[in-house]
């Protein structure tokens, strides 16, 4: 701007001039502002913070450190702030008003001798200004007085963040300091809900900052339950107290801690509720009318029981709602394939939820069906078990796959159900299984030599993409298959020979077929036959005969309707060995258990489903599994683990028949009768929602919160009061 100053003089000003020097005289100023990064900031919007100081006796003595986090909070606040102060305890205060004069948390009036968060914070959320950006900073030590109030912060936490409050917190670490000695009641573990018989313990955390002695007292309504002193150690000490669960009801406990030299005793008593119900609800699915009598041999006269049997056509009134499941604390399968209840899906996915969401219990017994299927429902139910169905105990097998390919498949849609047969065995495979494959009629073609059944999708289109031709000659395809397999080394091996068992030279072919099947099995080479759709006497004769001859399985398809469910309830699990029929030895594995606590020796079981244990699993006991090459493995019979909350259990024999006849009246029924009782629930909850009153001064707070939302869903209230009128509530 020093030019215009010396070149405008009074002779030659102007308006044009005079306004040319206003302008550069305003950008010089922009510039040099911009370049000296300065920053304008227009606050429109009102912000109030209050700061909810915890100022209980565990607090006092830190008021300067409380007044410290306030000063830095204050001056960090940017321009049109406003800062207020609550001060609570057992009650709370308004200690300093917006744009008043700051004072010393020093100066407050509250009761000390407890902690109320939940009703300091909601007093606090009625002070604002209705169009403010509204904040709350609270500072405490987070030690509530009574554990049934943290229901209520909750809340109220909730609500106020629901009116647009933002909520921080400044934890105040615990005032345990090195120049005094003191002690402090930190928190208490226990169930709100248990049952009547059922082990209840309340775990006490104390904090300490010395080594010395103390007496700890467990009070139940006013009772003096137990007197205990117990040495303390400098940081944290864990004290366990059982609870007596004898009666019904709801029973209120107090715990506190009592040291001669403890500096401070506000800090010393906390408060908590347990409620105790009397008898199990149990659910019980099954197929056999046996099960329902040992069901309740089990459990004895603690439990009611609802049975549900599907060969009774109960499958359609199985409950299958998260609603109605609820209501149950243990729930038993037996023998079941799911996919026979109306609405499986629904009651597998409520399944999971009560057991994984709300601690209930599920055991499952014996042959459920699970192993060998696709579908994605039952791989659900798996996933919830401990134990993994299908034969994971076995080597790498060796299956060979005689596939007709005449012309008399043809008929009847033979040839579509045989290759759908080859196909399905590719999946029942493991992937680290070998299949080979060959295709005959009047000639044998090699479709492939052992493969890994992981390429099963490859092989499946060289199935669908094989042809029929004349002539049938079963014995030269088992010789080929015999020749290439004889030498091969693999501990299992197999063929399946998937014929309408028609030959044109029926006396010599049936002859041959049946002497390479013995041989087959001399060499540890089994064979198993399927028989698509004929009953001529000729073809079931030789079909049946090689079966025999080869140690393994004749099956008949009598339709193409009928094929898919048999193959996957028996055909399947028969060529992968799933069920075991043979008197097998148990071993207890873990005699720490409960389930075996007190039991030497259990008997031999008749049957039993292959399962291999998932990692997370604790195995009981296990059986004897004795492979086809003659090895031996230990497989579960026994085993569980926690699901989410709750817990699930396979004993993979049966619940009753011939599979466990020897289990009867015998140390066998006493640990079924421990696997009811230790499968019971931690907590209680009968209702598929969260349900809880709190007491607020002459008020009360019932809260409910469902496990599934539903926009129609209705809640109804009913309250009595002492003289038994009831008001009900509808929301």
């Amino acid at each position: 701007v020093i030019p215009y100053i010396i070149a405008v003089r009074r002779d030659n000003r102007s308006v044009s001039t005079v306004t040319s020097f206003i302008i550069h005289i305003c950008m010089t100023l922009v510039v040099t502002l911009a370049m000296a990064g300065t920053v304008y900031t227009s606050v429109i919007t009102r912000t109030e913070v209050i700061v909810v100081a915890d100022m209980s006796d565990s607090n006092k003595e830190r008021a300067d450190e409380i007044d410290g986090y306030i000063t830095e909070l204050e001056e960090s606040l940017i321009g049109n702030s406003s800062l207020g102060i609550v001060t609570f305890g057992r009650d709370y205060e308004l200690l300093v008003g917006f744009d008043e004069p700051r004072r010393s948390v020093r100066h407050t009036a509250v009761d000390g001798s407890a902690t109320d968060i939940a009703s300091a914070l909601e007093y606090a959320g009625g002070l604002f200004s209705e169009n403010s950006l509204k904040r709350i900073v609270l500072l405490t030590d987070a030690r509530q007085t009574d554990a049934r109030q943290d229901t209520a912060l909750i809340r109220t936490v909730d609500n106020l963040f629901a009116t647009d409050v933002q909520i921080d917190e400044i934890y105040l670490d615990n005032n345990l300091t090195e120049d005094r000695e003191e002690v402090q009641v930190s928190a208490v573990d226990f169930t709100e809900s248990t049952y009547r018989g059922h082990e209840a313990e309340a775990e006490l955390l104390l904090m300490s900052n010395y080594s010395g002695r103390c007496i700890i007292t467990l009070v139940q309504d006013e009772k003096e339950l137990e007197v205990r002193t117990v040495n303390l150690t400098p940081g944290f000490n864990l004290e366990s107290f059982t609870l007596p669960t004898d009666k019904d009801g709801v029973f209120n406990y107090t715990v506190s801690v009592n040291a001669e030299s403890d500096s401070n005793m506000s800090n010393n008593r906390l408060s908590f509720s347990q409620s105790v119900s009397g008898e199990l609800s149990v659910l019980l699915i099954t197929s056999h009318s046996s099960d329902e009598a040992a069901a309740r041999a089990m459990y004895g006269e603690n439990a009611t029981i609802d049975v549900y049997n599907i060969n009774k056509k109960d499958g359609n009134r199985v409950p299958y709602t998260v609603e109605a499941l609820a209501r149950y604390d243990e729930i038993l399968i037996s023998e079941v394939d799911v996919r026979e209840l109306v609405n499986y899906g629904s009651f597998v996915t409520s399944l999971d939820k009560v057991v994984s969401l709300f601690g209930k219990s599920l055991v499952t017994f014996g042959n459920n069906n699970i192993q060998n299927k696709t579908d994605d429902i039952l791989d659900n139910l798996q996933n919830m078990l401990p134990v993994s169905f299908g034969n994971d105990e076995r080597d790498a097998k060796l299956m060979t796959i005689l596939l007709d390919m005449s012309r008399s498949m043809e008929l009847a849609y033979r040839m579509k159900i045989a290759k759908d047969a080859a196909k399905s065995l590719l999946n029942i495979l493991e992937d680290d299984d070998r299949v080979a494959i060959i295709a005959f009629w009047g000639e044998q073609y090699t479709v492939c030599l052992p493969t890994p059944a992981s390429e099963r999708d490859e092989l499946a289109k060289k199935i669908d993409g094989l042809s029929p031709y004349q002539g049938t000659l079963i014995g030269s395809a088992m010789d080929r298959a015999y020749e290439f397999m004889v030498d091969l080394d693999y501990s299992d091996k197999e063929v399946v020979l998937i014929s309408d068992g028609l030959s044109y030279i029926k006396q010599s072919e049936d002859d041959g077929a049946i002497a390479t099947a013995r041989n087959m099995l001399a060499s540890g080479i089994t064979v198993s036959t399927i028989n698509v759709f004929s009953k001529e006497t000729d073809a079931v004769s030789m079909m049946s005969g090689i079966a025999e001859a080869g140690g393994g399985n004749y099956y008949y398809i009598e339709s193409a309707e009928s094929f898919e469910e048999q193959f996957s309830s028996q055909i399947a699990d028969d060529l992968t060995e799933t069920v075991v029929e043979a008197d097998s030895e148990v071993h207890i594995k873990r005699r720490s258990d409960a389930t075996v606590d007190g039991l030497v020796a259990l008997p031999n079981v008749k049957g039993f489903v292959i399962g291999k244990a998932k990692n997370n699993a604790t195995v009981v006991l296990t059986v004897d599994y004795i492979k086809a090459s003659g090895g031996r493995a230990e497989v579960p019979l026994y085993a569980y683990s926690d699901y989410g909350n709750g817990r699930v259990s396979v004993f993979t024999s049966a619940l009753s028949g011939a599979w466990v006849e020897g289990w009867v009246d015998n140390d066998g029924s006493t640990f079924l009768s421990n696997v009811a009782t230790e499968s019971i629930p931690r907590e209680r909850i009968d209702v598929p929602f969260d349900f809880k009153v709190h007491s607020e001064g002459g008020s009360a707070l019932a809260e409910l919160i469902p496990a599934t939302l539903k926009a129609d869903a209705v809640a109804l209230l009913t309250l009595t009061s002492p003289s038994g009128t009831t008001e009900e509530l509808i929301r």
